[in-house]
């Protein structure tokens, strides 16, 4: 890749992204529910340091129609495509600048703000498309122990969109 491709490469990923989320949402009807948040979730970013709020424009995903919103409304949902996301960072607790667990501790940050659930969806090269959500018992864990680290599900992104509906 050239230099500068990896910013050209993420934005293309999160509109890949939007348009399948779309036409799962919309039963294979649309493909325009959702689309890129302003400044990839900066917008928001900026609103919340200034005390101000936009939960709208949260993570990297927006809802552009309101038929799309059972989703955005319950989840900030974060999209990363890196060569590789260091899955191995999970096994061996270590957040290496660009793993799995630095991104997930982004999503939960940005999530809590906003009063929502977190989901990461993660494309690795070469791999299939996986999506991180809260297991149910984590929080539960996170009750007993203050420790920040990593629990979540991962799923492939294909079974989770034929799913979708069961996670609203």
């Amino acid at each position: 890749m050239k230099k500068g491709g990896g910013k050209q490469k993420g934005s293309e990923f999160e509109r890949w992204v939007c348009k399948k989320l779309s036409l799962a949402m919309s039963n294979g009807k649309r493909d325009d529910l959702y689309w890129r948040s302003a400044m990839s979730g900066g917008r928001a970013s900026v609103k919340f340091k200034k005390g101000g709020k936009n939960l709208t424009q949260v993570g990297d995903i927006t809802c552009i129609d309101k038929l799309g919103s059972l989703l955005t409304d319950k989840y900030v949902i974060e999209c990363k495509r890196y060569k590789s996301v260091k899955w191995n960072a999970l096994i061996y607790g270590v957040p290496q600048k660009g793993s799995i667990i630095e991104f997930w501790k982004q999503v939960r940050k940005d999530a809590k703000k906003a009063k929502k659930h977190p989901m990461l969806i993660v494309k690795e090269n070469g791999r299939e498309t996986m999506v991180c959500c809260l297991s149910p018992h984590s929080q539960l864990i996170s009750l007993i122990s203050s420790n920040e680290f990593c629990f979540f599900d991962v799923f492939k992104f294909s079974d989770f969109l034929t799913e979708i509906k069961s996670f609203l």
